[in-house]
């Protein structure tokens, strides 16, 4: 499939447990702001994994990316197609 490629060059595939559902479900009430931070909840899910694996959330979307730092999760921010990267960095001590 198309998707074997991505998985030979090192992508891994998760299975999205309850745990997992739950923690992104509640991170994506908490920052989901019509306005202001529109994350979808694929978002989420990647912000949550990130989290739960103490690791980085790469993003060229500055919603998601001012939501992860919300969070406390560190964001490796990537550009986006007009070359811009959204703020990166870790929030708190």
């Amino acid at each position: 499939e198309r998707i074997d490629w991505l998985i030979a060059g090192g992508l891994e595939v998760v299975v999205l447990d309850a745990a997992l559902a739950m923690g992104a479900g509640a991170l994506r009430a908490r920052r989901y702001r019509k306005r202001d931070c529109e994350i979808s909840l694929g978002d989420a899910i990647a912000a949550a994994l990130a989290a739960s694996r103490s690791q980085p959330l790469a993003t060229s979307d500055p919603h998601l990316a001012d939501a992860a730092l919300a969070e406390g999760i560190r964001v490796l921010a990537l550009p986006d197609s007009r070359g811009r990267r959204p703020r990166a960095g870790r929030v708190g001590p």
